[in-house]
């Protein structure tokens, strides 16, 4: 996972910085989202017995690898957002950047215990699926799934916000404006 985060960074942070225009880059981003999302419901299809045992019968290590890759992929599509759109939207605090740095990690920490707090009670032993092999991780990893759209989503809108285009698109036509009149 580590890698994936690596190489998602660099990769996406590149792919990004060379679309010319906002609403290609929220195509893009919406892309990872969706990317990280089937990689989720992979990963729950993993969980699920019937397919552990259909991928394991084969002799061949293909459950471990699916995961495996299923979790880089997954990885490679998060840390784009992970990594840049809190700093991104931070730098917008000038001098409380730091502040509002550590709030949104406080945010996301509050909202990753919930997270967690039902996982647990979904997939634990005393859990709702926990007498259930595999049901319980299956249902986990589809949340998560259904968490990184409806998240991937909620975004969206606020992209320019945080990348702040308006301020940069009103910066341009001014420039050209300027390059217009003084001809």
């Amino acid at each position: 996972m580590t890698i994936g985060f690596a190489v998602g960074a660099i990769y996406s942070s590149r792919n990004f910085n060379s679309i010319p225009n906002p609403r290609e880059k929220k195509s893009f981003v919406r892309g990872l989202n969706m990317v990280a999302a089937l990689s989720a419901i992979v990963l729950s299809l993993c969980a699920n017995p019937s397919a552990q045992s259909f991928l394991t019968s084969t002799g061949l290590p293909l459950l471990p690898m699916i995961m495996v890759l299923a979790s880089g992929v997954m990885a490679t599509s998060v840390s784009f957002q992970f990594y840049t759109f809190p700093a991104k939207f931070a730098a917008s605090f000038g001098k409380y950047k730091a502040v509002c740095l550590s709030f949104i990690d406080g945010m996301g920490f509050f909202v990753c215990a919930l997270i967690w707090n039902l996982s647990s009670r979904i997939v634990g032993e005393n859990g709702l699926f926990g007498q259930y092999a595999g049901v319980g991780w299956m249902v986990t990893w589809g949340f998560l799934a259904a968490s990184l759209v409806w998240g991937g989503e909620f975004m969206q809108p606020l992209l320019p916000t945080i990348f702040d285009w308006k301020k940069k698109d009103l910066e341009e036509k001014r420039q050209i404006s300027f390059a217009q009149n003084k001809k």
